[in-house]
Parts: structure tokens; sequence; C-alpha cells
């Protein structure tokens, strides 16, 4: 059976990968001024990308839990015992 991340179908690999992707072209487009922004130091930005990957791929790990799959299974019928962002913490 395949993990759902949405409602409408798509898989949390999908929607994994795809958050990455945007995390990615962030970085790539907006990384310099982001570090500049917040003056986060060229030393500690040399390590950022791939904790932001990492970030990126887990982030809603916790949509892997049964409480949440019934709840898209059965349309939002059955609710979260527990909410997908606690367990993903």
């Amino acid at each position: 059976m395949k993990i759902l991340a949405k409602g409408s179908g798509v898989t949390l690999v999908q929607h994994s990968v795809s958050v990455l992707r945007g995390m990615e072209l962030t970085l790539e487009l907006a990384g310099d001024q982001i570090m500049k922004l917040y003056r986060i130091a060229r030393e500690t930005a040399a390590r950022l990308p791939p904790i932001c990957r990492a970030a990126a791929l887990l982030h809603d790990i916790g949509k892997a839990n049964d409480h949440f799959q019934r709840m898209l299974r059965t349309g939002g019928r059955v609710r979260q015992a527990l909410r997908h962002e606690a367990v993903s913490f």
C-alpha cells in the first residue's frame, strides 16, 4: 500500500521530493541573499545545504503514521488521534 501525503493521492515520496526540489531551487536562487539577511557566517552557511536537504525530505515523515493514513483514506471521516506534525517533530 502506498503511503499518501495528500488526499489527492500524492504519495509521501512524491511530496517529499517536490519539497526537496523547491528547497534546492530556493538555495540556488536566493541562498546567498538569505545568508546575508540572517547574518549567517560563511562557515555555517557551507553546512546548511545538507541540513536543509534532510529537513525537506523528512519534514512530513509523521504522515506515514496509521492515524494520518486512515484519515486520508476515509476522506477525513476518521480524525487523527495524534497530529502528523507532532509525529514529524
